[in-house]
């Protein structure tokens, strides 16, 4: 029998599996309508959202952060003395 299911964007696989055919589902949360765009290059494929306001690319530049912070400043090692 077709039951009622509420569920949260964004959705996992455990949200997914308990649905069964007919079920009427419910969804609140943000909504992303603006597809990624995909450019492939000889060096592998670039991955680009379109939408300026994308919380994909708050994530990205916090990564990149955190990533250069990490970094030294000296861009090579030292080299080691024998």
């Amino acid at each position: 029998m077709a039951k009622t299911v509420s569920l949260t964007l964004p959705l996992t696989r455990a949200d997914l599996a308990d649905l069964q055919v007919g079920d009427e589902v419910l969804l609140s949360g943000p909504v992303y309508t603006m597809p990624m765009v995909v450019i492939k290059t000889a060096r592998g494929p670039w991955k680009l959202c379109p939408n300026f306001d994308c919380p994909g690319k708050e994530e990205e530049e916090k990564a990149k952060a955190e990533k250069k912070s990490g970094r030294s400043k000296g861009g090579r090692k030292a080299a080691s003395k024998k």
